[in-house]
C-alpha cells in the first residue's frame, strides 16, 4: 500500500470515527465520558476490516480529539499535559480494540467472509463487540480512575 493511500484511508477512518463519536458524545452522562452506545468502536471495527490495521493511527488521533476537550474541562487547574495524555490514553485503548477486534474477526470468523451461517454472524458479533470492547473499557476505566488521584 502506498504511503498516501495509507494516510488517506487513516484520515478517512479519523473524519468518520471523529463524526459518529461527536454525536455519540451528546448521549454522555456529565462529565462527559460515559454512554450507554459508543457507535464509534463499530466505526473503528469496520474501517480496521476495510482499510486494514495500518489505518489504526486515524481512530488513536480521532479519539484523542473528542477526548480532550473534556479532559481539559474536568482537569480543574492543573497542567496541560495531564488532561492531554488522559485523551491520549483513552484514544489508545480505542485503538487497541479496534486492533483487537480485527485480529479476532479476521482470526476466527476470516475476512472477508459472506455472512451467509448465523454461527459466522453470532462470532462476529461476540469478537468485534464485547469481547474486544473489554481492551478499551479497561484501559478507559483504569485511566480515569488514576486521573482521579492526581
Amino acid at each position: 500500500m502506498a504511503p498516501r493511500s495509507w494516510l488517506m484511508r487513516s484520515l478517512l477512518l479519523a473524519a468518520a470515527y471523529y463524526v459518529v463519536g461527536r454525536v455519540a458524545l451528546l448521549l454522555a452522562i456529565p462529565p462527559g465520558y460515559a454512554t450507554a452506545v459508543w457507535p464509534a468502536a463499530g466505526v473503528a471495527l469496520a474501517g480496521l476490516l476495510s482499510f486494514g490495521s495500518r489505518a489504526w493511527p486515524g481512530i488513536l488521533l480521532a479519539s484523542f480529539c473528542i477526548n480532550l476537550p473534556t479532559a481539559l474541562a474536568n482537569g480543574g487547574a492543573g497542567l496541560v499535559w495531564q488532561p492531554a495524555m488522559l485523551a491520549l490514553t483513552l484514544g489508545a485503548g480505542a485503538s487497541l480494540q479496534a486492533l483487537a477486534g480485527a485480529w479476532l474477526v479476521r482470526r476466527v470468523v476470516g475476512y472477508p467472509v459472506a455472512l451467509a451461517g448465523q454461527m459466522q454472524v453470532g462470532t462476529l458479533l461476540v469478537l468485534g463487540g464485547p469481547v474486544a470492547c473489554i481492551t478499551s473499557a479497561s484501559i478507559g476505566v483504569s485511566s480515569l480512575w488514576l486521573e482521579s488521584y492526581r
